[in-house]
């Protein structure tokens, strides 16, 4: 920024989510001059709510005064696409894909393990955390559309007994 004290970069940047701390280093990069250090921060984003933007000014560290003001959204990741003739995933089909995916992931988690690599196995376990997520989402989404059929079916069945002066409930005992 040319010459300013309040300077925007209006940038959108995005990286993979592997649990790291995101570290912002704020420099003055003059034409004549070497680069100096304006401060410092760290952006915890690990306990962000994902897909939701979260608006922060946060202060630089190792400066007597000074903040940036970051907007940042954790994304969450989708499920992996895999080609299929419709448009949507049949229930049985999405639970067979969130499992063969995290069979995947324990076998990589297996590997990462027995070869001492720790920074994959966080990066991993990110992962693996973004899909247990996800699995729990599509519960949540299927117990929803259970309810809405069972209110369906209930809506139906009175609508039956409504209409039919001829149909009534008997109790038989045998």
């Amino acid at each position: 920024m040319y010459k300013t004290l309040n300077p925007k970069w209006h940038q959108t940047l995005e990286f993979p989510d592997d649990g790291s701390p995101l570290e912002l280093h704020v420099k003055d990069h003059n034409a004549l001059l070497p680069a100096s250090n304006i401060g410092d921060c760290v952006v915890e984003y690990q306990m962000l709510p994902p897909n939701e933007m979260a608006d922060k000014w946060i202060p630089l560290q190792g400066v007597k005064q000074g903040e940036i003001h970051i907007q940042i959204t954790r994304k969450k990741p989708e499920l992996e696409k895999k080609p299929s003739s419709g448009s949507e995933l049949s229930p049985a089909k999405m639970h067979r894909q969130i499992s063969d995916q995290v069979k995947q992931m324990m076998i990589k988690l297996q590997s990462l393990v027995d070869n001492d690599d720790l920074e994959g196995v966080s990066k991993s376990l990110s992962e693996l955390e973004n899909l247990h997520e996800t699995q729990e989402d599509y519960m949540v989404q299927l117990e929803m559309e259970q309810e809405l059929l069972l209110n369906k079916i209930n809506e139906i069945g009175q609508e039956i007994l409504n209409s039919s002066p001829s149909f009534s409930r008997r109790v038989t005992f045998p």
